[in-house]
């Protein structure tokens, strides 16, 4: 077969083969001849020693077709195989793994110890949040009932009957009056810590 493409490339070459319809058989010979031994090679696995060839140039008058560029609209992305997923359902699979991240987080114990290293300053954050949210809401409660008409002076003279009825009687006794500062005093040092 090499000798055949040698033969069919010097015939191409050659000066006395002028026409141009025999330039172009001549090359299309030689480069099935070419394609054909370099399969025929690659299939016995023996490696061709023809020297190489020019590349022939294509013909000059003929036309080529030109392919017209094409956008995809949309992209399908086929699912994965069963097992795929680290659930085994192969049902897709970012919300099981997203869930499954989740739980070995969970496991890993590092929101238990971020809980610890911020306990202190976040409940103590925390807790003044809700302070002021309560007296905001509570501030806005008495505004509230300070707008009524006669619900202020109402409730002053239920506050004055109440000491008069329960506070009075406790502080003119004296046995109730020990026992009231008493419990003040314990109440006092319990909150400081000195109990």
């Amino acid at each position: 077969m090499a000798d055949t493409q040698r033969d069919d490339l010097q015939a191409a070459s050659s000066p006395a083969d002028t026409s141009t319809a025999d330039t172009r058989a001549a090359a299309a010979r030689a480069a099935e001849a070419s394609a054909e031994a370099v399969t025929a090679a690659d299939m016995s696995g023996e490696s061709s020693h023809a020297p190489a060839s020019e590349p022939t140039p294509p013909p000059l008058n003929e036309p080529t077709a030109v392919a017209e560029p094409t956008v995809e609209t949309s992209t399908t992305v086929p699912a994965l195989g069963g097992g795929a997923t680290p659930t085994g359902d192969g049902d897709g699979g970012e919300w099981n793994l997203l869930v499954e991240k989740l739980q070995q987080w969970w496991r890993s114990g590092e929101l238990q110890s971020l809980w610890q290293q911020a306990k202190t300053p976040l409940t103590l954050g925390l807790a003044l949040i809700t302070v002021l949210m309560v007296l905001r809401v509570y501030a806005g409660l008495l505004s509230a009932i300070n707008s009524l008409p006669l619900v202020p002076g109402l409730l002053e003279l239920v506050g004055v009957i109440w000491g008069v009825r329960y506070g009075l009687p406790k502080l003119i006794r004296r046995s109730e009056r020990e026992r009231l500062l008493d419990g003040l005093q314990q109440r006092w040092r319990s909150f400081r810590g000195q109990d």
